[in-house]
């Protein structure tokens, strides 16, 4: 839900979804805020939290989430305007669950991978590009053994004049 924070709704009665659970951050609160996109996987949902990382919640309940970790690399709690100035913004996840990895878009950082073996420790596993290129993904996707990134054109939240599409090879 955007600067709203992660909202379960349930569709058993598809007539009348119905709002069971939310999730947002506190340690933002009166900041901005936007959860992008997340990936579900068993108790562990992977929450894209635009700059300010990523937290992985956990969802065995979805009325009570609670926040289980939080990879945040560009400390976007330190001031009201960091949503402007972060040298990453993460906007989509992929999971490649055989392998514990997680992708992300990141902006002006291009792309992070994590290592989510153990969910409550994300580790840093690898990057591609970086905040001096000029260039900044806003997708990711995942097939076999290739991500393919998607870049914008943007002046905020980031700067980036490039558009286009990169594959890449993916080393496990």
């Amino acid at each position: 839900f955007d600067a709203g924070g992660v909202r379960v709704i349930d569709v058993g009665d598809r007539a009348h979804p119905r709002e069971v659970g939310r999730y947002s951050n506190p340690v933002l609160n009166g900041k901005p805020r936007a959860y992008n996109n997340l990936v579900i996987d068993g108790a562990n949902a992977y929450a894209a939290f635009d700059y300010c990382g990523l937290e992985v919640l956990d969802v065995t309940d979805p009325s009570n989430i609670t926040q289980k970790s939080w990879w945040n690399p560009w400390h976007c709690e330190t001031g009201p305007l960091n949503w402007f100035s972060s040298d990453g913004h993460v906007n989509e996840v992929e999971l490649d669950a055989a392998h514990h990895r997680l992708f992300l878009s990141s902006g002006k950082s291009d792309l992070d991978v994590l290592d989510v073996t153990d969910p409550a420790v994300p580790v840093p596993a690898g990057e591609f590009g970086g905040v001096s290129n000029g260039i900044g993904t806003w997708g990711v996707s995942l097939r076999g053994d290739e991500v393919f990134l998607t870049y914008v054109c943007a002046a905020i939240p980031f700067s980036s004049n490039w558009t286009g599409v990169k594959a890449l090879k993916v080393r496990n």
